[in-house]
């Protein structure tokens, strides 16, 4: 890998990265470490949970995603693409869907009977954040935050069971009328800060998720802009590949949290460290 973005590129948009991807590259980010990371970050704002004087971006929340997804191919917060429409395939056209989580499904963050896996979640989250700098008091209360706000995120989309049917949850509308719909999200905005050619708010679009977008704007309108930064910067190392932070990390964690990864990535083929099974 001469850059990371380009492994980055490589991997599943689906929040984990497939590991026959990143099998030939992962040799040479042993070697590279986590700098280009770290430059990553650097570029997209920066961090606040590990940077005291962290300084609020000029640019707004859309200008950031869209970024994501044009330059790492990252669907955070939402999931977009420009494929062939559904009821008439001789036409591309622009799509937008719930985001896809940190967890191997939307259960993991609602379900009483995942409450380990949450935890481990969220303890491997403080250990990213204490790596990047963080103090352990400040990286606990932080990212405690940004559970709950994925958590939110997660009550606010459908389970995949309900969306086998895909013409049921079919929505073709323009950018006007998506806006009028969720207007506390810049949809015109955040396209053209990614896609080769500028679009208008008369643009078809469909939408798969409207439920989700409609509670999703009025959860990032809610949101302290300090804790949004920290889930934008956050689910992008998560998203980006936990494999490639981690195992460009992995000197650095500890057995007990490297395992950890292990555990979420591949849904509870190993132990979880701590626990008694």
């Amino acid at each position: 890998m001469v850059l990371v973005a380009n492994s980055w590129l490589a991997l599943s948009s689906t929040g984990f990265a497939k590991p026959n991807a990143i099998d030939d590259s992962l040799f040479q980010i042993e070697a590279i470490g986590d700098k280009p990371l770290r430059d990553v970050v650097r570029e997209l704002g920066g961090w606040p949970v590990s940077e005291r004087d962290w300084e609020e971006p000029e640019w707004p929340l859309e200008h950031l995603l869209g970024q994501l997804r044009g330059d790492y191919n990252q669907g955070i917060i939402i999931e977009q693409w420009v494929g062939p429409d559904d009821k008439n395939s001789s036409v591309n056209v622009i799509q937008l869907d719930q985001m896809t989580f940190g967890l191997p499904s939307r259960e993991y963050f609602l379900k009483d009977s995942s409450d380990r896996e949450r935890k481990a979640y969220l303890k491997l989250m403080v250990e990213v954040a204490i790596l990047f700098g963080a103090e352990r008091e400040v990286a606990e209360i932080d990212m405690a935050d940004v559970l709950e706000l994925e958590i939110r995120l997660a009550n606010a989309s459908t389970p995949e069971a309900d969306r086998h049917d895909t013409g049921a949850i079919y929505n073709k509308m323009s950018l006007q009328e998506l806006s009028e719909i969720v207007p506390e999200f810049d949809w015109v905005f955040y396209l053209n800060t990614f896609l080769p050619t500028k679009v208008d708010d008369q643009e078809p679009v469909v939408v798969y998720a409207l439920p989700y977008l409609q509670e999703m704007g009025q959860i990032i309108s809610q949101a302290n802009r300090r804790h949004d930064q920290e889930r934008r910067t956050r689910s992008e190392l998560a998203s980006f590949s936990p494999s490639i932070y981690i195992t460009s990390m992995e000197e650095r964690l500890s057995l007990d949290i490297f395992n950890l990864y292990r555990h979420l990535l591949h849904g509870g083929s190993s132990v979880v460290p701590g626990s008694n099974s």
